[in-house]
């Protein structure tokens, strides 16, 4: 869900005369390049206005104020489930009701919604865990109207918890939370279990240790219905199937159990508590290959191999065949449809000569090492692509429609760099061109020198990042041309632009986060559109297929500036500030 205001128009100097006009236009200047005059620019954006200010000259009536009770339900349903999130995330447990006693309306609207999300504060403060729950006890709704649970168990008082949540039927989600490092007491293993029993509804299940006994509940309930799993497996009976596990997510050391599912459809694999192990080495745990007569039905796969906490142990596991067992299992999922390979990371090798280094070792050569040569030759990221998506020629076509490439490197000084990567990418384009690609994400810390010759009409929506360089006329035209390389986009992504200084007094120290917060800052839409980078780079994109322009960056999770028009040929881009959730 997302929120819009603060509405502003751009367009290139002409519009319709059924056009109601809410702004004024950017014109494009004849003879020159968009962005090449900063007087020009200094023009559009002392006569860009905002509606409030333009209300009386075109027409524009003022917006009237509402009282709360005036909005309908859908718009009331809305408000208390954002307020409820904010209140679950920075003070979790009990929402106060009294304010949802103004009226019974009111009061029929929130009631599920404050019921629908349960937190409860840790067992370790026992006093407080059995107010809460006693709380609970006391309102005959929550049984009806709860769905989420989200428990924290860490001390001996879990009994309490457990027969509250137990009465709560209609709950369709379950976390139970444990200190880490803390033996589980085998009572509250046989708790869980009984627990999973008495919820019928249950879909989606996170608990921190999923063992032999567990794992039996688990595989009986399956049976009748779907679920989620998150956590670690510990001791799992092989013999045991998962007939309707539709997802798993794994956090946490490699198991050396087997697991014989047979529908899951999403798996992810993270590695926030990995050491000398790989996600590799859990997903070669599934025996797809020898354990399934059918081939498993994985929709989504995602990869974090973002925190590795050993680089060296974690470039020894792609030695030997490991390459070669990734693209084995890969060709089990012929349902796969998305793939993610978050935060993609190369860590250096141990020190060895380099004739030893294998062809599969050469995939583990660093990005963001200062010995850019390696990059030269680095063919695995391009092999594995290839494989991925192959060419019309290739007997079994694999079904990839998203894929995101996160290429954290660090070296921005250096020319050998530029050409290595716009050469990488080229080659990476040049794979896509024949298949269906839609949404695609290179994320680089500098845009590419891409000429657009590698075209790839299948992509409709692109997300680009990271810190291009908006005041440089250089950089700005390399990210134009890389652009062009994907002629259909209609869905256009830039994530954590530098928008160097702007005439609306924007400070040259500020940060690119800073730059942001300030162009998002409520009732400053004008430091926004009068950016003339910014109005550069909207202004450069009329010709194109583009109609949606998102631009964000990670200092403000949710929040973007959005730039969207109707239609190709309609001849602006109106602006506004969103709120996603």
């Amino acid at each position: 869900m997302a929120t819009a205001s603060s509405y502003h128009q751009f367009s290139r100097g002409r519009s319709s005369g059924n056009e109601r006009a809410t702004g004024v236009g950017v014109p494009q200047q004849n003879g020159q390049q968009v962005g090449s005059s900063s007087s020009a620019h200094a023009s559009v954006a002392s006569r860009l206005k905002p509606r409030s200010e333009a209300g009386d000259k075109s027409g524009l009536q003022p917006i009237p104020t509402v009282t709360l009770l005036s909005l309908p339900d859908e718009l009331l349903s809305r408000i208390f489930g954002l307020v409820h999130a904010v209140y679950q995330r920075d003070k979790p447990g009990m929402p106060p009701i009294g304010a949802l006693l103004i009226s019974k309306r009111i009061t029929a609207i929130a009631n599920r919604i404050w019921m629908r999300v349960l937190v409860a504060p840790s067992d370790f403060y026992h006093y407080r865990n059995d107010a809460y729950f006693a709380g609970v006890l006391s309102r005959s709704d929550t049984s009806v109207y709860t769905q989420e649970i989200d428990l924290s168990l860490g001390g001996i008082y879990f009994h309490l918890p457990m027969a509250v949540v137990a009465r709560l039927f209609a709950s369709r989600k379950l976390a139970v939370h444990y200190p880490s490092g803390q033996a589980i007491v085998p009572s509250i293993r046989a708790a869980w279990g009984d627990l999973v029993e008495h919820l019928p509804a249950l879909t989606d299940l996170e608990l921190p240790m999923i063992d032999e006994p567990l794992g039996r509940v688990i595989s009986a309930v399956a049976k009748e219905r779907s679920l989620c799993l998150h956590g670690a497996w510990h001791a799992y009976d092989p013999a045991l199937r998962l007939s309707n596990v539709t997802g798993h997510v794994v956090r946490g050391p490699a198991s050396p159990c087997r697991f014989a599912w047979t529908s899951a459809k999403r798996i992810e694999l993270s590695s926030e508590s990995f050491e000398s192990h790989a996600a590799w080495t859990i997903i070669g745990d599934l025996e797809i290959l020898e354990e399934q007569a059918a081939p498993l039905p994985l929709e989504i796969l995602k990869l974090d191999l973002d925190n590795v906490a050993k680089p060296v142990e974690f470039y020894e596991l792609w030695r030997n065949s490991t390459f070669a067992q990734i693209c084995g299992l890969l060709k089990s999922f012929p349902n796969l449809d998305a793939l993610t390979l978050d935060t993609l990371r190369y860590y250096a090798s141990a020190p060895s000569p380099a004739a030893t280094l294998s062809d599969r070792a050469r995939f583990t050569q660093l990005i963001e090492s200062t010995e850019l040569e390696r990059i030269a030759s680095f063919p695995f990221l391009p092999a594995l692509i290839a494989f991925l998506v192959p060419t019309k020629q290739s007997a079994t076509p694999f079904p990839l429609k998203h894929l995101r490439l996160e290429i954290c490197d660090r070296a921005l000084i250096s020319p050998a760099y530029g050409q290595l990567l716009t050469t990488l990418l080229e080659t990476i384009c040049g794979i896509f061109s024949d298949e269906g690609i839609q949404n695609l994400a290179i994320i680089t810390r500098r845009a590419p020198n891409m000429a657009g010759t590698s075209l790839v009409p299948s992509v409709t929506q692109l997300t680009v990042g990271r810190r291009h360089v908006l005041s440089e006329k250089a950089q700005l035209e390399k990210l134009r041309h890389f652009i062009a390389n994907f002629p259909n986009v209609q869905d256009l992504v830039l994530e954590s632009l530098y928008y160097g200084a702007s005439t609306a007094g924007l400070h040259l120290a500020l940060s690119s986060a800073q730059r942001f917060q300030q162009l998002f800052a409520d009732r400053q839409m004008q430091r926004a559109i009068a950016n003339p980078f910014l109005i550069a780079l909207v202004a450069s994109l009329l010709p194109t297929r583009v109609l949606r322009l998102i631009v964000r960056d990670k200092s403000l999770p949710g929040c973007e500036l959005r730039f969207t028009r109707p239609a190709a040929e309609r001849e602006f881009f109106g602006v506004e500030k969103w709120t996603v959730e």
